[in-house]
This record gives C-alpha cells, sequence and structure tokens, in this order.
C-alpha cells in the first residue's frame, strides 16, 4: 500500500494547537491563541524564578540574583561570570544546583570606586 502525501508544502507544518500553518518544522505559530500561551508560560517561568529568589535571600538576608541576571548587568555572558564564581573573584552560593550572587557584590563590581 502506497503512503499518502501530505497536503502540505515540504517546509510548512501544522500547529498542533490550532491547525495554523506554520512556514517551518522549528518556527512556532504566531496565531493569537498560541503566543497567548507562550506568553502566559513565560510569565510562569518569571514568577517561579522571583519566588526563588526570594528564597534564597531570605535564607541570607541579603538581595541575591542569579548568574544570568548578574551577567545581564555586569554586560558579560553567564559562562564568564560562572568563570569569576569558580576563580573566586565573585562570592556566590549553589542552591538546588544554581549559582546566586549578592547583588552587592555585582554593584561593586560594576562600581569598584564607590565607598561601600
Amino acid at each position: 500500500m502506497r503512503a499518502a502525501r501530505s497536503p502540505l508544502p515540504p517546509d510548512h507544518r501544522e500547529c498542533a494547537r490550532c491547525a495554523a500553518l506554520v512556514p517551518d518544522a522549528t518556527a512556532a505559530c504566531l496565531c493569537p491563541e498560541c503566543l497567548g500561551r507562550l506568553v502566559a508560560a513565560d510569565r510562569l517561568v518569571e514568577d517561579a524564578r522571583q519566588r526563588q529568589r526570594q528564597r534564597v535571600a531570605a535564607k541570607g538576608g541579603e538581595r541575591m540574583i542569579d548568574a544570568v541576571e548578574a551577567a545581564g548587568l555586569l554586560g558579560l555572558t553567564p559562562r564568564h561570570v560562572r568563570r569569576l564564581a569558580a576563580e573566586g573573584k565573585l562570592p556566590v552560593r549553589r542552591v538546588l544546583g544554581r549559582l546566586w550572587i549578592p547583588a552587592a557584590a555585582v554593584e561593586r563590581l560594576l562600581h569598584p570606586n564607590s565607598a561601600a
């Protein structure tokens, strides 16, 4: 028996959620329904990250930021921030496999000549 040919062009696929035509296999559907789901998921991730940041800060009593946020503030890559931590140039606390950096330490790196 011969397999049925797909009616879609080879560089297109159908969105599994709303059946909209998506230009290629790696692109996300941009219809309002699917975009709404993506935005909601992004908010959930950010809310979880904020709760984790608050838990970490509560343990030490100081404001902590993760390596990605520190990298953004310092204009570095997260990998470079992790390297600075490994070299002992940046104090860190590891919680559940993630690096947390005191915000004051990042401020000291940003403004080394200011009085602490």
